[in-house]
């Protein structure tokens, strides 16, 4: 997925531990093009968006543009701080424009489906979804290319890409991309968000939807132990652990988790 800033998120899971989970699942599912846009937003080349990975505890902003399947992490933190973030926007705005109208923000709720009907078992698509693919400009000249060697060079060079991005069509498409291949470089080295267990994945989309290895079980119905699955004593059946993923709405393939 060409969605750089990752040291954002890497941010947030350093500070509060618990986002790990929620953050890398999130990673992993947005690089798939029906988890990414919706029908309002595939009309437009450039926007904002913002994901509540999980219940919506977490929050993060990112811009994209589909013309080159790029984009970069704006924001991110918890849910509350994003109310904080937006009302302290909307305050700065009625200052600058006193004629406005001040909304605020007071609570962000996201709605979880239904994942329980034989119905949404049945007709819930399983990943792998087409992935999207970055679009490389013709004639790229790669003479004065070289990798990030540290932080500093890392930040700058987010920044620019941020500034680059934010200019829109009339950016240099070369430069715009010579950046996002080092700073994917640097990312991939340092920032390593990749790695994520199938079980703690499994864990937390019950722990989402508050459910238990007994009401798991009763839904499954696949006559494997799953209470030993979890105490680690007893491993499931490639069939079984996929149905799992399709029950809790999982979008990935078993070769996603390390």
């Amino acid at each position: 997925m060409n969605l750089v800033g990752l040291s954002k998120i890497k941010a947030v899971i350093d500070r509060i531990p618990e986002a790990d989970t929620p953050y890398k699942l999130w990673l992993k599912e947005i690089g798939l093009k029906n988890n990414l846009f919706d029908k309002r937003a595939i009309q437009y080349d450039n926007f904002i968006m913002v994901s509540y990975p999980g219940t919506g505890k977490f929050a993060v902003k990112f811009k994209f543009r589909l013309s080159t399947s790029a984009g970069y992490i704006e924001w991110a933190g918890t849910k509350g701080e994003l109310i904080s973030l937006e009302n302290e926007q909307r305050q700065k705005s009625l200052e600058q424009k006193p004629d406005s109208q001040l909304v605020k923000i007071v609570s962000v709720v996201k709605a979880i489906p239904e994942i329980f009907s034989d119905e949404y078992i049945k007709t819930e698509e399983t990943a792998n979804e087409s992935e999207i693919k970055l679009q490389v400009p013709q004639n790229v000249n790669t003479a004065n290319y070289a990798d990030f060697t540290n932080e500093v060079e890392y930040i700058n060079g987010l920044q620019q890409f941020e500034s680059l991005f934010d200019e829109g069509p009339s950016a240099d498409n070369q430069a715009l991309f010579l950046l996002l291949q080092q700073i994917k470089s640097y990312e991939e080295q340092n920032i390593d968000l990749s790695k994520l267990s199938y079980k703690d994945a499994i864990h937390y989309r019950m722990k989402e939807f508050d459910l238990s290895v007994e009401q798991l079980a009763s839904t499954l119905k696949a006559g494997e132990n799953l209470d030993l699955f979890f105490k680690h004593q007893q491993d499931l059946s490639t069939d079984t652990k996929e149905k799992l993923m399709k029950i809790l709405g999982i979008k990935l393939a078993l070769d996603d988790f390390s």
